[in-house]
């Protein structure tokens, strides 16, 4: 049985007695406070409140906002391996546009705020802020270099070899997202999708041997 999306709509606040969709209230409510308010609306208070439980309750499980964003983000991330694990074998520009557009939708709920959560987290001394992020996030890097090489692979392409291939990649991906969040009212429409569509054309180039 599948696990519940924290990142669809609030769900109907769990009964007493079940401490797992209790918790799942809680990330659900951290991550509907982080579309609406962003960073600096997000507090333990304000994530109980919606989430329909005590500020005790939320400290039980996590000891600060960054403990709460750091779980979403790894759960995003390992729905990102789902999503890689899943991709059938496609054409270069096909497998590039899809990552792509995954780092866009990410980054836009959750990408952004990572500063913020770097910060918030440095320093910690009393336990690990999401020990497993930095794992799951080389995991992904691992995963996806490897759907590239068999995307190029099906198209009789050669990927440059160089060691930094898939960090230019992820650069590339977030820094489109970026322009995106930060000038919505600008790209709209069919602007977004030709800022996308230029940005995809723009990777495969990168990546092909030259």
């Amino acid at each position: 049985m599948s696990e519940p999306d924290p990142f669809s709509d609030p769900p109907t606040p769990t009964a007493r007695g079940d401490r797992d969709g209790r918790r799942r209230d809680v990330l659900a409510a951290a991550t509907g406070i982080l579309e609406e308010s962003g960073w600096e609306g997000l507090s333990i208070r304000a994530v109980a409140s919606r989430a329909g439980v005590s500020t005790g309750a939320v400290y039980q499980w996590f000891s600060g906002k960054d403990e709460i964003f750091g779980e979403l983000m790894d759960r995003e991330i390992r729905a990102g391996l789902e999503l890689i694990d899943s991709v059938p074998t496609e054409s270069l520009a096909t497998t590039v546009r899809l990552m792509l557009d995954w780092v866009t939708d990410l980054y836009e709920r959750l990408g952004r705020y990572e500063l913020e959560f770097v910060e918030a987290s440095t320093g910690r001394s009393d336990r690990e802020v999401a020990p497993g992020v930095d794992a799951t996030y080389l995991e992904l890097g691992k995963r996806a270099d490897e759907l590239l090489d068999r995307a190029a692979t099906n198209d009789g392409i050669e990927l440059t070899q160089h060691e930094l291939r898939i960090t230019w990649f992820w650069a590339g991906c977030v820094g489109t997202a970026e322009r995106l969040a930060v000038s919505p009212q600008v790209f709209i429409g069919e602007k977004r999708e030709e800022l996308l569509q230029l940005a995809a054309d723009s990777l495969v180039r990168s990546l092909v041997a030259s």
